[in-house]
């Protein structure tokens, strides 16, 4: 029979390699997306910006809710929520970083649409300017509706552990049934799914330059990769947070709260996956950005190849002295 302390072990050691091992790939794929998508080729395209926030706030995401996720649960080091400032500033920052970072998702679905529509009204929403104005409204709402998690969360002393957590209990009904299920998997699956389906069928009809298509086609490959990806990185997630929100009150034994926790680390830590995989689905799925990585390496390796200065052999002189 497993016991509890098996399970709570292999809970921690999942979720200090593999968090250890997101925040690495995640990182550096959010900087080889600021490298790519402010690069020449994809600078004047609107969905840049939206991949730029999104990888911006992905940073947030892996070095905020994931790393404190890891030093945590991980390393069991619950001291992190001894001071009331960075429990609030945990929880504010996980919601605007998660939810912008998902809903630029969104937004990079809806220009393709909107780039691809027959219709010119529509397609006017297709430009720099009104893709920084979306991106800048995107950000506020977030940073608005996530306030009440920096108010709510109190640092609690529970069952000889610190722990951060809103215990309002209308705020968690809230959160639990409406926060999570609606606004982070419902609706922006749907989003992604709508735009993502008609930017395919727009571009089945596109009477457009070749290379242009053929860059749309790309960018609707990413999107629709990147639907597939949010549903198995976000339902595990949301079953989760429901189950938990509906049995918080249940009477558990030891080996029924080991399980919950491995199967809430699991979901956590799955959760970050759609942070992490963006710039491994772009480099995958699109000619161009392959292209750009290349350029941008090669331009790295000629730029240390003219700061290696080799030592020149100098003729010495004679040096006797009489």
């Amino acid at each position: 029979m497993v016991t509890p302390e098996l399970l709570i072990s292999i809970s921690q050691w999942l979720t200090i390699i593999l968090g250890i091992g997101f925040i690495i790939f995640g990182l550096f794929g959010s900087l080889m997306n600021l490298l790519i998508f402010s690069h020449q080729r994809f600078r004047n395209i609107p969905s840049s910006q939206y991949i730029l926030t999104q990888s911006i706030f992905d940073m947030i995401t892996l070095c905020v809710p994931l790393l404190v996720q890891v030093i945590v649960s991980g390393f069991v080091w619950p001291y992190f929520f001894t001071i009331q400032f960075l429990c609030s500033f945990r929880g504010y920052s996980s919601i605007v970083s998660t939810q912008t970072s998902l809903y630029s998702k969104c937004l990079m679905a809806f220009d393709i649409w909107s780039s691809t529509s027959r219709h010119a009204s529509i397609r006017r929403w297709n430009t720099l300017d009104r893709a920084r104005f979306l991106t800048l409204i995107n950000i506020l709402i977030w940073a608005l509706l996530s306030i009440p998690y920096a108010v709510l969360g109190k640092i609690l002393f529970i069952r000889n552990v610190w722990q951060c957590a809103v215990i309002d209990p209308t705020f968690l009904n809230y959160h639990g049934y409406f926060f999570i299920p609606c606004l982070t998997l419902f609706l922006p699956v749907l989003l992604l799914s709508f735009f993502g389906y008609y930017s395919y069928v727009h571009l089945m009809t596109l009477n457009a330059l070749h290379q242009r298509r053929q860059l749309k086609r790309q960018f609707v490959r990413m999107v629709l990769i990147q639907i597939f990806v949010t549903i198995i990185s976000f339902v595990p997630y949301t079953l989760q947070y429901t189950y938990s929100t509906v049995t918080a009150n249940w009477q558990k034994n030891s080996q029924w709260l080991a399980f919950d926790s491995l199967i809430v680390q699991i979901s956590r830590i799955g959760f970050f996956v759609n942070n992490v995989i963006e710039f491994y689905i772009y480099v995958t799925q699109s000619r161009d950005v392959r292209l750009t990585l290349q350029q941008i390496f090669k331009n790295f390796s000629l730029i240390r190849r003219h700061n290696n200065v080799l030592p020149t052999s100098m003729p010495m002189g004679n040096t006797n002295t009489n």
